[in-house]
């Protein structure tokens, strides 16, 4: 793979780590439970994925979907809701810290699943970016609530493993898998969420809290998945893992630029960490056969 090929997808990985980050401060701002945005958010996601499928490939939108697309689609689900119950069980600091221990999994699994290889850079990178989350939630880390750790390690784990499968299948339309994905997620947790609170639908009326779903599901969700899965076209799995080692830093950076909390120091000095050691491994990372 030459450089300026390696560098397409990289672009592609950060692309998709800017948008997935202004979740955070949507999320926060939007005065629905974490179930509904979720519901809503992907099923807003499905309509558009669904689109650009349907004008991509033409009516049937999905292709015959094999067993490793189907495995996509149900670990995308599997993330999407252990996910929004970790946040309801636990804080937030400990959801996202517990959901990114992700590339751990995705070294792993990379090289047990993939054959890809266990370098001593990537290896050093992963450590490096789990040592700069530690110091970056250092100040807000909690070790109560273990339903809702466990849960979160486990929304780590469906990460990893969507990653992987996005990755084995991505010559076989891996995008009608977020398709699915997305539209189980909706089927399922928008019921779910008019259980448990129907009355909250009706904020839907409010133009700003429209405008926000519409940026969550096709923005920060489907247009985020449609370079997500360019970038593992090009890169190996753990590399695009690497990258979305980003996407914490960022999320806290919005709701400070949107809503004022300030970081603190440790959470300054973590961050950049991350930066750095992702940074360097983007654009110095050693060449390895699975580069393809």
């Amino acid at each position: 793979m030459t450089r300026h090929s390696k560098l397409a997808p990289v672009f592609f990985a950060l692309a998709a780590v800017l948008l997935f980050s202004t979740g955070g401060l949507c999320i926060k701002w939007l005065p629905f439970s974490a179930l509904h945005v979720a519901g809503l958010r992907s099923l807003i996601a499905a309509v558009f994925v669904g689109g650009y499928l349907a004008r991509k490939h033409g009516l049937p939108t999905l292709s015959r979907v094999s067993r490793f697309g189907w495995f996509a689609a149900l670990t995308y689900f599997a993330m999407i809701t252990s996910y929004v119950f970790s946040m309801k069980l636990t804080t937030a600091v400990n959801a996202i810290f517990l959901q990114y221990t992700m590339p751990a999994w995705v070294l792993l699994g990379g090289a047990l699943w993939l054959g890809e290889r266990i370098t001593a850079g990537r290896v050093v990178v992963v450590l490096l970016c789990l040592g700069g989350m530690i110091l970056f939630f250092v100040e807000e880390l909690q070790p109560a609530q273990w339903a809702g750790n466990l849960t979160a390690l486990f929304s780590g784990f469906a990460f990893a493993a969507l990653i992987l499968t996005l990755r084995k299948v991505r010559e076989h339309r891996p995008l009608d898998s977020v398709f699915l994905g997305n539209a189980i997620a909706g089927a399922v947790l928008i019921p779910l969420a008019l259980v448990y609170s129907a009355e909250q639908f009706t904020m839907l009326a409010s133009f700003p809290v429209l405008m926000t779903l519409l940026w969550l599901g096709v923005f920060q969700i489907g247009l985020a998945y449609l370079f997500y899965v360019a970038a593992l076209q090009g890169l190996p799995a753990i590399e695009v893992a690497i990258l979305s080692l980003i996407e914490p830093i960022l999320n806290p950076l919005w709701v400070f630029w949107g809503m004022g909390e300030t970081p603190g120091f440790w959470s300054i000095l973590g961050g950049s960490i991350i930066l750095i050691s992702v940074m360097l491994r983007a654009f110095f990372a050693e060449k390895t056969e699975d580069d393809q």
